[in-house]
């Protein structure tokens, strides 16, 4: 039986939103922009997204990332079809401490990311 993408993130929005939502965190990724023009001094435009995000155990994030260890924080975000590229190179907010985002993975369907934080 062939499942569509559209399937998985409609799934991925219940249960983050709906099933898993005692769990959420507060969880915002930025980026200061990759603009800057020498000569006026101006910065482009920064980047924030808002995301749903649920922390996940260590023996869950073993299975996605290699050598998961207590000394990161794991964690599933809605991505939703989002076309937003997030990476490493991006920092997060989570619960009102900034974190540095190690690893972004993104799974087949688009329907979310999973991200490795340095604590």
């Amino acid at each position: 039986m062939a499942t569509f993408k559209s399937e998985f993130q409609d799934l991925a929005v219940e249960l983050i939103s709906d099933e898993f939502a005692d769990f959420r965190v507060p969880f915002r990724v930025f980026k200061e922009s990759d603009e800057y023009d020498p000569r006026t001094g101006q910065s482009g435009e920064p980047e924030s997204y808002d995301l749903e995000a649920i922390p996940l155990e260590l023996q869950d994030a073993d299975r996605i990332f290699s050598n998961a260890t207590s000394d990161s924080i794991y964690l599933v975000a809605l991505k939703n079809g989002s076309t937003v590229k997030i990476d490493s190179s991006y920092q997060c907010e989570l619960d009102g401490v900034n974190l540095a985002i190690e690893i972004v993975d993104n799974d087949s369907a688009d329907a979310v990311w999973f991200f490795r934080l340095a604590r």
